[in-house]
C-alpha cells in the first residue's frame, strides 16, 4: 500500500477542512458567497473585489467617471474655468493576414472593424498583451523628444513644470477589430503647453511606428479636428469608458481580457490636484451608511480625512437604532 507523505496528509486535512467549512455556514442561505460571480467569501466581506465581478464592476466603473471627472474638473478651475486640452488615439497596427476571414460576413470586399470583421484571435490576445508595454515606450520617447525640443528652442522649465508636461489623462478601450487602443489627453492652455503639446505630438507618430504601434494624428491635424477644446467639454469624451463598465453586459468580459492592466490614468500631479483617487472614491461611497445609523463609520487614514470630508462633509454617524 502506498503511504501518504506528511505534506500530503497535511493538504488532506486542509481540503477537509474547506470542505466542512464549505458545509456548515459557507454555502448556508447564500452567506460567504459574492452575489455577482458566486465566489465564496471570507467572513465579513460582501464583494470578490474583482473589477470583472457583476456586483463589483458597475461601482468600480462609476468610480473610474468621478476620478476623470474630478481631474478634469480640477485642470479647468486652475486656470480659472478656461483650461484647454487636446486628445489623440495610440492605436495597434495591421498586418495583412491579421483579419480572421472565416467569421466575414461580407461579400469580396476589403475587411474594417466598422464592418463587423475582427482580427483573429491569436493575434487579438498577442497584441493585447503587448500594447501596454507599447504604449508607455511611445510616450516615453515622444516625451523626451518633445522636452529636449523645448529646451533647444530657450523654453527654461524647471522641475515643478516638468511634471505637469506630459500626458494629463489616458483612457484605454477595445476597437471594434478586438485589439485596444488608448485615448491620450494632454494640456494645451498655457503657451508652455501649447508648444510640449505640439512638440508632443508631432514626436509621437514617430515612436509609435517605432514601437510597432499604429497611425497617429501629428499635431496639425488633431487641431483641425477638435479646434480649441475646453477640458470641461471632454467630461463625456472621456466618460464612455466609465458608462460602459457601469451598464454593459459585456464589461465584464472586456475586465477579464485586461486582466491585470491599467484602464485609465490620471497624473499624479494632477490627481493630487483634485483629491479624488480610487482609494477616496471608494471611502465617500461607504459613508451614506454610518451617516443612517445602519455601521460604523469607515477607518479613514488621516493624510485623506481633509480630502474625503470636502468631498462627503463632516463623517458623523448617526446613532444606531435601538
Amino acid at each position: 500500500m502506498h503511504e501518504h507523505t506528511p505534506e500530503e496528509l497535511a493538504a488532506f486535512a486542509q481540503t477537509r477542512a474547506t470542505i466542512e467549512w464549505i458545509r456548515l455556514g459557507g454555502l448556508e442561505s447564500g452567506r460567504g458567497q459574492c452575489p455577482g460571480c458566486r465566489t465564496i467569501l471570507w467572513p465579513g466581506t460582501r464583494t470578490c473585489g474583482r473589477r470583472w465581478c457583476d456586483a463589483v464592476r458597475p461601482m468600480w466603473g462609476r468610480r473610474v467617471g468621478e476620478i476623470v471627472r474630478a481631474a478634469l474638473t480640477a485642470y479647468t478651475d486652475l486656470h480659472g474655468g478656461n483650461g484647454r486640452v487636446l486628445a489623440t488615439v495610440l492605436t495597434c497596427t495591421h498586418k495583412p493576414g491579421w483579419w480572421d476571414t472565416e467569421r466575414c460576413g461580407h461579400p469580396r470586399s476589403r475587411c474594417s472593424g466598422p464592418g463587423g470583421c475582427r482580427v483573429r484571435p491569436e493575434i487579438e490576445e498577442r497584441e493585447r498583451k503587448l500594447f501596454p508595454a507599447r504604449s508607455r515606450a511611445a510616450k516615453k520617447m515622444a516625451r523626451t523628444e518633445a522636452l529636449r525640443k523645448l529646451r533647444k528652442a530657450g523654453y527654461e522649465i524647471d522641475k515643478e513644470q516638468a511634471k505637469r508636461l506630459g500626458v494629463m489623462i489616458s483612457v484605454v478601450e477595445d476597437q471594434q477589430r478586438g485589439v485596444p487602443h488608448e485615448h491620450v489627453v494632454c494640456p494645451h492652455t498655457t503657451a508652455l503647453e501649447i508648444a510640449f503639446t505640439k512638440a508632443f505630438f508631432d514626436a509621437l507618430p514617430r515612436a509609435a511606428r517605432h514601437h510597432g504601434l499604429g497611425h497617429v494624428d501629428r499635431y496639425r491635424y488633431v487641431v483641425a479636428k477638435q479646434g480649441r477644446h475646453e477640458a470641461q467639454k471632454f467630461h463625456g469624451y472621456l466618460g464612455k469608458l466609465a458608462r460602459y463598465l457601469a451598464k454593459s453586459s459585456s464589461a465584464g468580459e472586456f475586465l477579464r481580457k485586461h486582466h491585470g492592466e491599467r484602464l485609465f490614468y490620471v497624473a499624479p500631479w494632477l490627481s493630487k490636484l483634485s483629491g479624488v483617487t480610487m482609494t477616496v472614491a471608494r471611502i465617500c461611497g461607504r459613508v451614506w451608511a454610518p451617516r443612517h445609523g445602519y455601521c460604523e463609520p469607515p477607518t479613514v487614514p488621516s493624510r485623506l480625512l481633509p480630502v474625503v470630508e470636502r468631498l462627503v462633509g463632516p463623517l458623523v454617524a448617526a446613532p444606531a437604532a435601538p
